[in-house]
């Protein structure tokens, strides 16, 4: 993401999930919403994600990871979300529960702070679930 003038942010949003849900629309939308008022934007998803046709507009950037590998082996991904997220002044990404080794807040998180970025996480949440 090239750097920003005036009151433009970079901004990184991430979903777990591949449904095509409110929450997934949600963030989508939010996303067109920041671009249209100047913001650049980009989305991290699942590449098996049912986002990812409404997403090919060029509006968004729009990064991709294989949902069953970060499973595995999250850290094989941290180098790429970090370099992702250096630049972002902030990430908004939904809360999902943890699958296999990946939990995409923490995992965000570490990649955050492990870089010593600036960038400041927004966990969004749905229904609150302690199980999470």
């Amino acid at each position: 993401m090239p750097p920003l003038t005036g009151n433009c942010l970079n901004i990184v949003l991430q979903e777990d999930l591949t449904i095509r849900g409110g929450a997934q629309l949600w963030l989508m939308n939010c996303g067109t919403r920041l671009v249209a008022a100047g913001h650049k934007v980009t989305i991290i998803l699942p590449s098996t994600s049912l986002l990812l046709e409404d997403l090919n507009d060029g509006q968004m950037t729009v990064e991709t990871y294989n949902a069953d590998e970060i499973a595995e082996n999250p850290d094989a991904f941290k180098e790429r979300f970090t370099s992702i997220l250096k630049p972002a002044q902030v990430c908004v990404t939904l809360v999902r529960q943890q699958r296999g080794q990946f939990q995409n807040v923490n995992f965000i998180a570490s990649c955050i702070a492990d870089a010593n970025l600036k960038t400041q996480l927004i966990a969004k949440t749905g229904t609150p679930d302690p199980t999470y």
